[in-house]
């Protein structure tokens, strides 16, 4: 996928396989392997990237602030 950017937080939950996440924050770039069973959480208005590094599964949602 290419770099993204949501207007919703997103959670992220890897099951399988192993996938290469890089977040760009404010004032950093910050890189993450997930490996199975890790979650990692990008709030809304963060770019990030992922790259598969195999087969993998995993779930992702996001939540949106309806007030």
């Amino acid at each position: 996928f290419p770099v993204t950017i949501h207007v919703m937080d997103v959670w992220c939950w890897n099951i399988l396989g192993k996938t290469k996440w890089t977040v760009e924050g404010r004032h950093r770039v910050f890189e993450k392997i997930l490996e199975p069973g890790e979650l990692i959480y990008v709030p809304r208005g963060m770019w990030h990237d992922t790259a598969p590094m195999g087969p993998r599964v995993n779930i992702s949602f996001g939540s949106e602030d309806l007030r």
